[in-house]
């Protein structure tokens, strides 16, 4: 099972997400603040009383963040709903396409046997996709050792405008979980996780570059040690 994440900045798989806190209201009084008086109207709410003073400085209380308010029909106002997290590249976006992830399905569950050779299936892989994507290879295959010990390996792509691209990553024998990513120059990227075996960048398309841009590939081992290949293919 793989997971394809959109994400601000790559800091090895770290997700910005936003969240909404609410707090309940309350106010702490000094030790010998005096009580308040109940309100004497019916039905009224108790009015609070001052915080109490210490030297003429008041006294530390507890301020809770302003209660969001609902629409007549009680759903929740746009006040009251966190934002969602934002891709923040300016340089690419992706373009998806339904049959890039029909090709790249039979490559990746071949590529779950163990194999030694994993340059040629990388190869295999970017060739069933050639068709359905219209691309070559842009660059020559590279290969490498990756452990869970050792820090991500990143390989440079000099991305053009107007151009797109999509990475092909074959892990060996030995490589049970690892993560492929593609960044730009300003450090925005997406990724895509893998347990073993093949994985490709994006699953269902390719990465649509609208400026130059020194981007690179960013391969990273979360279990296991092993060979692995990556290819890119651009149109």
């Amino acid at each position: 099972m793989r997971r394809q994440r959109l994400v601000p900045a790559l800091a090895l798989g770290a997700l910005v997400a936003g969240a909404a806190h609410c707090g309940a209201r309350g106010t702490a009084g000094g030790a010998n603040a005096p009580a308040s008086a109940p309100a004497t109207s019916t039905g009224a709410s108790p009015v609070p009383s001052a915080p109490a003073t210490v030297d003429g400085a008041a006294s530390p209380s507890s301020t809770a963040a302003p209660v969001p308010t609902r629409s007549a029909s009680g759903a929740a106002t746009a006040a009251e709903i966190p934002p969602a997290p934002r891709f923040a590249s300016t340089v690419f976006a992706v373009k998806t396409d339904p049959a890039a992830r029909a090709c790249a399905a039979p490559s990746r569950a071949n590529g779950k046997a163990p194999t030694a050779n994993v340059a040629a299936n990388v190869t295999a892989a970017g060739a069933a996709c050639a068709r359905a994507t219209r691309m070559k290879p842009a660059a020559k295959t590279v290969t490498g050792e990756q452990s869970d010990a050792q820090a991500p390996q990143s390989f440079p792509l000099r991305a053009q405008a107007n151009h797109c691209y999509r990475v092909y990553a074959q892990g060996g024998a030995g490589l049970q979980d690892f993560t492929l990513a593609l960044r730009d120059s300003a450090g925005a990227a997406i990724d895509v996780h893998a347990q073993g075996g093949a994985a490709v960048l994006p699953e269902d398309g390719a990465l649509c570059f609208h400026a130059d841009d020194a981007a690179s590939i960013v391969f990273a081992t979360g279990m296991g040690t092993g060979p692995f290949a990556l290819q890119i293919w651009g149109d």
